[in-house]
């Protein structure tokens, strides 16, 4: 089995040596093995470990959810529902932010092309453009859901 330095490793995944510590410490990578001069040393497990980590901190969740899921993985064949629930869970979030995102770039979009057509207009090029308002789904800004733990986004 191949052994990584805390340096190596952490280079390789363009993170710092203290984010590896800090995930040992809060219980996300375990069985972080030890040198005879009490060096950290990691393996590929470890490295497996750090992808789901990457993927369920970008999905959102907390490093308690990270904690959990991470646990049940462990025992995956005793926990498999809980662990379909929270990937169910999570997903369902993801979408739900991705849809959001998805009106933001079409509003960012729409903005772009006025003030081009806006800078057309200044250059002498085009005639000036009108803004018109078109229906729009929610102009209601978003907060946080206290059931997420600041997880997911949702209109006031």
């Amino acid at each position: 089995m191949k052994q990584y330095t805390i340096q190596q490793f952490s280079q390789s995944f363009r993170i710092a040596p203290s984010t590896l510590r800090y995930y040992e410490d809060m219980g996300l990578l375990t069985d972080v093995g030890r040198t005879d001069g009490n060096q950290r040393y990691y393996t590929d497990q470890h490295a497996e470990q750090l992808k789901t980590i990457f993927c369920l901190k970008q999905a959102g969740m907390s490093i308690e959810q990270q904690r959990q899921f991470l646990l049940l993985e462990q025992s995956r064949d005793q926990h498999i529902q809980k662990i379909l629930q929270m990937i169910q869970l999570q997903q369902r979030r993801t979408a739900k932010k991705m849809e959001h995102l998805l009106h933001v770039e079409q509003q960012l979009a729409r903005k772009l092309r006025y003030y081009k057509a806006y800078d057309a207009y200044l250059r002498g090029v085009e005639p000036m453009p009108e803004w018109t308002v078109e229906e729009e789904p929610s102009q209601q800004p978003l907060t946080v859901s206290s059931e997420s733990r600041g997880t997911s986004l949702q209109p006031k």
